[in-house]
């Protein structure tokens, strides 16, 4: 499991349901699963892992997927924190 994975696993602001929810002052987003995928790719779902996944990430430093994902949609990256 990648660090990324383990973070996503252990992120204090998920849900009940496991679902991140984050908004910031240009975008909100919701990450539902993170899995590891080949070549350091993050495989990210908005909701419950089914089928191929939305976003694809290639993820050199290993880092928190939440700041990543929020990254990608112009979110405030301290808002994934």
């Amino acid at each position: 499991m990648s660090r990324a994975q383990q973070a996503w696993e252990t992120h204090p602001d998920r849900g009940v349901d496991g679902v991140l929810r984050v908004e910031g002052p240009t975008a909100a987003t919701t990450i539902g699963a993170v899995a590891d995928g080949p070549g350091q790719m993050l495989h990210i779902w908005p909701h419950t892992p089914e089928g191929a996944p939305p976003l694809r990430v290639h993820d050199p430093l290993d880092g928190d997927p939440a700041v990543t994902v929020l990254a990608l949609v112009g979110g405030a990256v301290e808002a994934g924190r």
